[in-house]
């Protein structure tokens, strides 16, 4: 797991006026034997009252960012049927107030 902050550093812990914060979870091949990939995730948290402009990591290669979950939205638009999830593109998502995103990427 690697905490980052809006702009993909790493996040300014003792800064009580920051309300987001965002992790990217590496699902490349695992270091105990496994050969087989996994999806990775990048997650966005935003506790704060307005919405934040997010810098999303570059997708690793062959592999593109696709929307999995956002909470801002209503029922169940806010989570796809698995396969249905919204390509991201751009390296930059708007993270509505009190809410969070997930991304996870999928092989091209």
């Amino acid at each position: 797991i690697k905490w980052l902050d809006e702009n993909l550093n790493l996040p300014d812990w003792d800064n009580v006026n920051k309300h987001a914060l965002a992790f990217f979870l590496d699902g490349s091949a695992g270091k105990n034997g496994t050969k087989i990939p996994d999806n990775d995730f990048f997650v966005i948290y935003n506790a704060g009252n307005t919405g934040i402009r997010q810098k999303i990591p570059a997708p690793p290669e062959k592999k593109a960012w696709f929307l999995a979950i956002n909470t801002f939205l209503k029922g169940t638009k806010s989570i796809p049927p698995k396969g249905e999830e919204t390509p991201v593109n751009g390296g930059v998502i708007l993270t509505k107030p009190r809410s969070s995103i997930v991304l996870l990427t999928k092989l091209i």
